[in-house]
């Protein structure tokens, strides 16, 4: 009678290396004590397909320990290096069950079998081969000591413990070739060594390419200098490594201060270094070209500013591009304005927004005069950018051109611009105040005043005469001027508002509803919010009322969405739903539990992910009650 055995073996056996392939493939059919020599033998066949099975199907055969005996045989294998790597492989299936093989021929007087043993160790990521690994740093070969150092680079976060320390003291006593293991070791696994330890490996021309690249984790602005002195004076190579490297120190915003251009006092030397960024900008390593735009930059290249503004629309640099731009402030901007006109007019919108980033408001004239000419441009997004930018940086001579910009017909245009006469206001109250109360008499617009009022509001506070003011424009025949007048409202005290806002939410146009709600919700008026939301049938009103309710009175905000889910209509339910996903997170625990009940007893198809992904984290035992009640009734719901 034929055994599973015999016919693998007869399988392995056979002149076809597809038939020889799926009889490994079934190893695992066998019991260690029957399959050691069949798996040995499938190690060791010339087809590379016939190895790659047996590796994988030795970690499916059990005993796993006595798998792991038969293959110590293969790993002594000193003429067959095909059996000898595959068996690496197989035994890094075992997991845990190589290791007394893997530590047996660690000690054995086999230098190349030191290194096969270090090979499996460093695939079990256990504590105990973590130390047998940073042991053989201590291996009389020089190649085993290199080896163990460049498997310590495989530590996970729970070995680290083991095998920094370990690299850091080959650092110290090692020979070049191990320093260089080493420290790509200590790079890979974001370990920081000093700069009191990094600096002397400079000075070793077999370390330094290695030794720059972790300079760059070095927080030490001599490491910063030293940095951007090889980016000056080494050969490029190099210069690009130091690059790189000095690129991951400036890569955020608050970095920038890191690195000055008085770290390298030779001006022919900061000349080499504008020479290889602005080159490196226009180069294809993309690694290079980020790094060098955030360096021209933080190097405070002034002449190479326009090839930061010109590389903006880049995909692959706008992040650094930005950086860049703003730590050259006006000039910056200004180089970017110049650019501006050549993008795509969404690119060009998002150029000109960079006015509101700026550090110090108030910019030079030629700036607002460059966002004055924008204010004209055809697209509306382009045009509401520069009103936004010119609120930030212009003058009071700039009140007029937004004003302009405010009274445009497209409504995306007339709501930015009127955001950014509120803006232009709060900067220069007094100024705004006094024009917005003469309108009528050769002035903005109605509704130009109420923005101008709105952001002169002092304190929060419109003041009477301010009041008295949009409280007429409220009564006008003009929608975006009653819309203007009551967000200018809600800067209001609640005495001279609350009557007005209530007319407003009956106001024959859905954004002054909308716009009224709002307001209320600023006023923290929890009673016209409830009336409106009980009586309204715009989905997007009720919603807004919600959303300003549940922003002072959120325990009320869960009742009042308890009784819109018990509307027959669906329209409203996708923002009921983001209203009580908010509120189930509430920091209140009342809160959270008022939320998890109206959930529980909705019919909302999502009401049971959303009660058991906040179960997960919750630690209020009554909360967790709700919780609990809220799914056991999600799940009747649910049931055939």
């Amino acid at each position: 009678m034929t055994t599973p055995r015999s016919t693998i073996r007869q399988g392995l056996q056979s002149e076809s290396p597809e038939v020889r392939r799926a009889a490994a493939v079934r190893l695992p059919e066998l019991r260690a004590d029957e399959a050691g020599t069949l798996l040995v033998l499938a190690l060791g066949d010339d087809d590379w397909r016939v190895r790659k099975a047996a590796a994988q199907a030795a970690g499916g055969i059990e005993p796993r320990t006595e798998v792991a005996t038969a293959l110590a045989q293969g790993l002594g294998e000193r003429h067959n290096i095909a059996l000898r790597n595959a068996s690496v492989e197989a035994l890094a299936h075992l997991g845990e069950a190589a290791l007394p093989v893997a530590l047996a021929a660690l000690a054995q007087p086999d230098a190349d079998l030191r290194k096969l043993a270090i090979e499996v160790l460093a695939n079990l990521e256990s504590e105990e081969a973590a130390r047998a690994i940073a042991g053989a740093l201590h291996d009389a070969d020089d190649n085993v000591k290199a080896a163990a150092a460049e498997a310590l680079s495989r530590a996970n976060r729970e070995l680290r413990a083991i095998a920094v320390p370990a690299l850091l003291g080959a650092l110290a006593r090692g020979s070049a070739e191990l320093k260089l293991a080493a420290l790509g070791s200590l790079v890979a696994v974001d370990a920081t060594p000093s700069w009191a330890v990094v600096a002397p490996l400079l000075r070793e021309p077999l370390l330094r390419r290695a030794a720059l690249r972790a300079a760059g984790s070095c927080d030490d602005p001599e490491a910063s200098a030293a940095l951007l002195d090889a980016i000056a004076r080494d050969a490029l190579p190099l210069a690009e490594e130091a690059a790189l490297a000095l690129g991951t120190r400036a890569s955020g915003l608050e970095a920038f201060a890191v690195v000055a251009r008085d770290e390298v006092d030779d001006g022919r030397a900061m000349a080499v270094v504008g020479k290889r960024l602005a080159a490196w900008v226009n180069g294809d390593d993309v690694a290079l070209r980020r790094a060098a735009v955030l360096l021209i930059g933080s190097t405070r290249q002034a002449h190479l500013v326009h090839l930061v503004a010109e590389v903006f629309c880049d995909a692959d640099l706008e992040h650094e591009a930005e950086c860049a731009l703003l730590v050259f402030g006006d000039a910056g901007y200004a180089a970017l304005l110049a650019s501006a006109a050549n993008m795509a007019p969404f690119a060009r919108a998002r150029a000109i927004a960079m006015g509101t980033r700026l550090r110090s408001p108030g910019g030079s004239e030629a700036l607002a005069g460059t966002l004055r000419d924008f204010l004209g441009d055809a697209d509306p997004e382009v045009a509401s950018a520069a009103g936004a930018a010119l609120a930030a940086l212009g003058g009071p001579a700039d009140f007029e051109a937004i004003e302009a910009l405010a009274a445009r017909a497209d409504a995306r245009v007339s709501t930015a611009a009127g955001n950014a006469l509120a803006a232009l206001a709060a900067r220069m109250p007094e100024t705004a105040r006094s024009r917005g109360l003469t309108a009528g008499h050769g002035a903005p617009s109605a509704s130009a005043a109420c923005h101008l009022l709105r952001g002169a509001a002092r304190d929060g506070e419109l003041g009477a005469a301010a009041t008295s003011f949009v409280k007429r424009a409220l009564s006008t025949g003009d929608p975006p001027t009653r819309r203007a007048a009551v967000d200018a409202l809600a800067f209001a005290t609640v005495a001279d508002a609350s009557a007005d806002l209530v007319f407003a939410l009956s106001d024959e146009e859905p954004d002054v509803r909308k716009a009224a709600a709002r307001a209320l919700g600023s006023l923290k008026m929890a009673d016209p919010l409830r009336a409106v939301i009980g009586s309204e049938t715009d989905a997007e009103t009720i919603a807004i009322a919600l959303s300003a309710l549940a922003s002072f009175a959120p325990s009320l905000a869960v009742g009042e969405a308890e009784s819109v889910l018990r509307r027959p209509t669906t329209s409203l339910r996708d923002s009921v739903v983001t209203l009580l996903a908010a509120l189930i997170e509430h920091p209140s625990a009342d809160v959270r539990a008022a939320a998890a009940a109206v959930i529980g007893g909705s019919s909302l198809d999502v009401a049971a992910e959303l009660l058991a992904y906040r179960a997960t984290r919750e630690t209020n035992e009554g909360v967790l009650r709700a919780l609990a009640a809220g799914l056991a009734s999600a799940a009747v719901r649910e049931a055939p």
